[in-house]
């Protein structure tokens, strides 16, 4: 497993438009065409891991199944994100039109939060760029649904830009990239917020 840096910025979309333009005049690369993501994010009956990701402790993890819905071979993957004190991976596993239909009947067991079950679909529309070796990306049109009440949906104000480096990055590097104040933005939490507690 190899960790990284994860820093996510929301801003408004003009700013982020901003930014990205500055960017543009010192030589960011458009790594791939903008894709629509749906991942679709599980939980234990009582919200363990979203609280533990409020209370910021260590170790947890987020689970979700991950597809794009636009792509022609719309493969599901089960993603497996763990924030630990050594710092964050991701584990991805391909799985199979059966395997899915199974989890989202009958749910997941996880050997550290036990079994859980589908709560919230998120899905957002995502530009990729380069620059100097940090891997940008721009969300936006973050939307929100409650899988267990269709009608419960969210629309997210803000975009989000995010920036994902080799963990040995200097932290001076990245606030010259983008010099805005980091604060905490979890796309899951938001979700469990806003069609949960609102």
């Amino acid at each position: 497993m190899s960790f990284r840096i994860e820093q996510k910025i929301p801003m408004t979309f003009n700013d982020s438009q901003e930014f990205l333009d500055n960017l543009r005049l010192e030589g960011i690369e458009q790594l791939y065409p903008r894709r629509i993501i749906n991942s679709k994010y599980f939980d234990t009956i009582g919200f363990s891991m979203y609280r533990d990701s409020e209370e910021g402790l260590l170790p947890r993890k987020k689970i979700r199944i991950r597809n794009y819905p636009l792509s022609s071979k719309n493969i599901h993957s089960l993603e497996i994100k763990v924030s630990s004190i050594e710092g964050r991976y991701k584990t991805t596993e391909k799985i199979s039109k059966q395997e899915l239909k199974s989890i989202y009947k009958n749910g997941y067991y996880d050997s550290v939060y036990g079994p859980i079950e589908k709560k919230v679909s998120v899905e957002y529309s995502r530009e990729y760029y380069l620059f100097k070796g940090i891997r940008i990306t721009r969300d936006t049109e973050i939307s929100y649904l409650d899988l267990c009440n269709q009608s419960n949906a969210f629309t997210e104000k803000d975009v989000v830009i995010e920036i994902k480096a080799p963990e040995n990055t200097p932290a001076d590097f990245l606030l010259r990239i983008i010099p805005s104040r980091r604060r905490r933005f979890s796309k899951y939490c938001n979700a469990i917020q806003n069609l949960y507690l609102a």
